[in-house]
């Protein structure tokens, strides 16, 4: 008696979502880097102590952006679209320690733009 073995190919077809990346606007430390943005978010908790949003496609920032961020020590904003900075833009983040804006398409600083920021420690514009 001759014995047979069949095999059976099982194709398991997996259909795979999109991502939907997001962040918690409403935590301490705001997270959201890499997550495919294209509009800076608004910002819930003013207590908030680091926004980091390098990573992303943000192309505009309004100077009403960071308005009343004023625990703001860290921010990280690298590697995005932005081309333009408006003079009044971070005059609320006065706790402001680190910011980092590598990698952006700005060609121009507005003279002005860091008047309130006296107690930053380190700035990385590089392009």
């Amino acid at each position: 008696m001759a014995k047979y073995y069949v095999s059976l190919a099982v194709v398991l077809s997996l259909t795979i979502a999109p991502v939907v990346l997001s962040c918690d606007t409403t935590a301490k430390v705001v997270d959201c880097h890499d997550s495919s943005l294209t509009t800076f978010p608004t910002i819930v908790n003013k207590y908030a102590t680091d926004l980091l949003f390098s990573g992303n496609a943000i192309k505009t920032l309004l100077p009403n952006y960071f308005a009343g961020l004023r625990n703001v020590t860290q921010l990280k904003l690298s590697q995005n679209q932005i081309a333009s900075l408006s003079k009044e833009l971070f005059q609320d983040l006065t706790s402001l320690r680190t910011m980092e804006m590598e990698a952006n398409r700005i060609t121009v600083i507005p003279h002005g733009l860091f008047d309130f920021q006296t107690q930053l420690q380190s700035l990385s514009l590089k392009r």
